[in-house]
């Protein structure tokens, strides 16, 4: 198992991130007698139509309880360094956050109930990382195709469990569905070469005779048409509750 200091760069702020604003709450609640965080940050769909547009993007650094807490950590220490280090730092904070906003949008489209939780955004990772492994199959072999199956089986008994009252099923499945777009759009696309030791992404595979290295190349490293692609989806988001709110009054 990773120690925390040994986790890549974003996953590791982020879990830190998500501790810290739980031991807030904590505290907080202990000295005002109510958690407060949760109640400023939480999705509130009158909250969000009166104007509170952060509640967009709060509620997925926010836990109801240390279990809540601990399982959604969890998934993001096991997830985040695959995505990270297949998508990198930038494109990986870009997959968490949209992510963790479209469930947010999702679930206030289609849900009158309040949510926090990161959920959204892990459930974000699970499809971006379904797409990768989809996407390169036939490269990664066997072992690429073992990881995929036990992905959609897990993914498959969470969204059944989405199904629950009192959970955020349309948090999920927005989550999900909008990691797994932008791993179809801005995600790596690897193809197997040679490199220079040091190139290699994921490890060296096999020596050349010539002393390069057998290794994966993303032929589709982060640009700035990607960035644009981002943009795109986040003003898809913002355009989707405008709408809404609109269409509400």
């Amino acid at each position: 198992m990773h120690r925390l200091r040994d986790l890549p760069g974003v996953t590791r702020g982020l879990l830190v991130t998500i501790v810290a604003v739980f031991a807030a709450q904590q505290v907080i609640a202990l000295l005002l007698g109510g958690d407060i965080v949760g109640f400023v940050g939480r999705k509130d769909n009158a909250a969000i139509a009166a104007g509170q547009w952060w509640r967009l993007v709060t509620p997925m650094f926010l836990h109801v309880d240390a279990l809540h807490l601990l399982f959604n950590g969890y998934a993001l220490y096991v997830l985040g360094p695959q995505i990270e280090t297949a998508f990198g730092t930038a494109r990986m904070l870009a997959v968490y956050l949209l992510s963790g906003a479209a469930g947010t949008v999702v679930s206030f489209v289609l849900s009158p109930h309040p949510a926090v939780g990161a959920s959204g955004a892990i459930f974000g990772l699970f499809g971006a990382l379904a797409v990768h492994l989809y996407r390169h199959r036939a490269l990664l072999g066997p072992a690429g195709r073992d990881v995929l199956r036990q992905l959609a089986v897990v993914a498959a008994i969470n969204l059944v469990i989405s199904l629950s009252p009192g959970i955020d099923g349309w948090g999920h499945l927005g989550g999900v569905v909008c990691g797994a777009l932008l791993a179809a759009l801005i995600g790596p696309r690897l193809v197997l070469g040679y490199g220079p030791i040091g190139s290699e992404w994921g490890g060296a595979v096999s020596a050349h005779p010539t002393g390069l290295r057998r290794i994966l190349a993303d032929t589709h490293p982060a640009a700035a048409r990607d960035w644009w692609i981002v943009l795109a989806v986040a003003a898809g988001l913002v355009a989707a509750v405008a709408a809404e709110i609109g269409w509400g009054g």
